[in-house]
């Protein structure tokens, strides 16, 4: 479905755009019981990314930056000012998954020690992004995320660290290392 419901939103059957409306797929689905429409909606989404590649991809790759947003969208109802939200998100998440990249970008060269890290994210980001992403599905990641972003700001300080989090700070050492050298 989200090849043909615009990623952003979270519509329902009555709200959908008009391309999705006239779409011969979502026509079908609409008819159907929900696990008969599922499975319709799959093979309209192998039909798509077998016959417009382009389109498939922008909407993955549209599908994983929203995974990882730094705040949800405006555009939803809150119980909360939007600003109290986007606040919050940024406070906890606005600097974590900035700090938890830079892990990964600086720890590139020894991925394959620390394959516990990389593999999860990697792994879940392309499932999330191939079906359906939604910022509250990336929780199960944000442990691995605190412990990249930990790693960060602890490389080079002299204090006890959980085995993880010192094969991280050792990989971002040495490849620091590297660097400079």
């Amino acid at each position: 479905l989200s090849l043909w419901v615009p990623y952003h939103t979270g519509a329902v059957p009555l709200e959908l755009p008009l391309q999705a409306r006239t779409d011969p797929v979502v026509l079908r689905a609409l008819e159907l019981p929900e696990a008969e429409a599922d499975r319709e909606y799959y093979r309209g989404a192998v039909r798509v990314a077998r016959e417009r590649p382009g389109l498939f991809l922008k909407t993955f790759a549209l599908k994983m930056a929203k995974f990882w947003r730094l705040y949800p969208y405006a555009d939803r109802p809150y119980n909360y000012p939007f600003r109290w939200v986007q606040a919050v998100y940024l406070f906890s998440d606005g600097w974590i998954l900035p700090l938890g990249a830079l892990a990964l970008v600086l720890t590139f060269r020894r991925r394959e020690r620390l394959v516990f890290v990389w593999a999860p994210l990697i792994v879940l980001t392309l499932v999330h992004g191939a079906f359906w992403a939604v910022t509250r599905y990336r929780l199960a990641l944000m442990p691995l995320v605190i412990l990249c972003a930990a790693a960060v700001l602890l490389q080079g300080r002299k204090m006890p660290l959980i085995k993880p989090a010192q094969i991280l700070v050792e990989g971002l050492s040495a490849d620091t290392k590297v660097r400079r050298g």
